[in-house]
């Protein structure tokens, strides 16, 4: 259960970066720590 949020947090966080254009450096930090 835990992994799969994990996974949903990932994807939201990429999916906003993607958004933007442009990877902010907290989720980009967040990305690093998650793998």
């Amino acid at each position: 259960m835990g992994k799969k949020l994990d996974l949903l947090a990932e994807g939201f966080f990429y999916a906003l970066a993607n958004a933007n254009r442009m990877t902010p450096p907290v989720v980009d930090e967040y990305l690093r720590r998650a793998k």
